[in-house]
Formats: C-alpha cells, sequence, structure tokens
C-alpha cells in the first residue's frame, strides 16, 4: 500500500511538474535521501539516458513504466554513494573517463562523439558520469567489504 502510495505522489508530482516553467522543473526535489536531495533535473536525465541505452521509444508510457525504477535506482545510488563516502572511497574523473570510453568503443565511437550524442538526445553528460560514478563506487565498496572475508585455498585454486 506504501509502494502504491509513493508511485500515486510521484506520479502526481509529475504532472503537476510538467506544468511548471523549465527552470522550476529544474529545481524541485523528486526525492531526499538522508538530507540529499534527488532533483527533477536528476529524474529527467536519468530517465532519457536508460531510454536510450535500451534503446526503446521515448514515449509517455515508457517513462511511466520505468520512472519507479529509475527512482529506485537513483535512491539506492544516494545511500551507496553516502556510504562509501563515510568510507572514505572516492571515484577519480580518470576511472570515469575510462569507462566513458569503454562504453564509446562498445558502440563503435570516440568518447567526444558518444558525449555529443546524448547532448543530440537531451541527456547531459554529467548523467551518464554520476551513474557511472555510482556504479564504480559501489564495486570498489563492496570489494573493500569483501577482501578480507574470501579466502581461497591452494585445492580451489588448481580447479
Amino acid at each position: 500500500m506504501r509502494r502504491l502510495a509513493t508511485v500515486m505522489m510521484l506520479g502526481l508530482g509529475l504532472l503537476v511538474w510538467t506544468l511548471l516553467p523549465a527552470s522550476a522543473q529544474d529545481m524541485r526535489a523528486a526525492a531526499v535521501v538522508n538530507d540529499e536531495i534527488i532533483s527533477m533535473l536528476d529524474v529527467t536525465m536519468r530517465l532519457r539516458l536508460a531510454i536510450l541505452s535500451s534503446g526503446a521509444e521515448n514515449t509517455p508510457e515508457m517513462r511511466r513504466r520505468i520512472l519507479p525504477q529509475i527512482m529506485r535506482r537513483l535512491i539506492d545510488e544516494r545511500l551507496q554513494a553516502q556510504e562509501a563516502k563515510r568510507l572514505n572511497i572516492e571515484v577519480s574523473e580518470a576511472q570515469i573517463d575510462k569507462a566513458i570510453a569503454r562504453i564509446a568503443g562498445q558502440n563503435n565511437m570516440t568518447p567526444d562523439e558518444f558525449l555529443d550524442n546524448l547532448r543530440r538526445n537531451g541527456v547531459y553528460p554529467e548523467a551518464l558520469r554520476d551513474q557511472i560514478r555510482a556504479q564504480i563506487t559501489w564495486q570498489m565498496l563492496i570489494a573493500r567489504r569483501l577482501r578480507p572475508n574470501v579466502q581461497i585455498s591452494d585445492d580451489e585454486v588448481e580447479e
């Protein structure tokens, strides 16, 4: 019931959001995670990025269908980033650039071509950088937490 209420409130918020001028839309909070705001701009950019990367058609139905997943992912990323910050885990810009270069290469583009393509499709490159930063941060956090607990015997190595 709580999830339905949350989705309904989010849907109502998005309806109101579409009626606001663009500058007001960008500044509105879509969610707050431990005093950190996820803005409507964050949600919009992530929606566009998800639709673009999936190759799906950008329709109101598609946006409505994936919006709850996008919101959950953004909230999870904020929580993960807060935990990483607490543990002094940081991702360098070079790590993010390397990941973008890899993604661009997988799409037969240079990084500049890839980022230009994002811009042409209404996605701020910073939205992708934020997503990549979150992914790398979480990988680093998991590795730090699991590494002390992983013990591989000589027998396992030989298998």
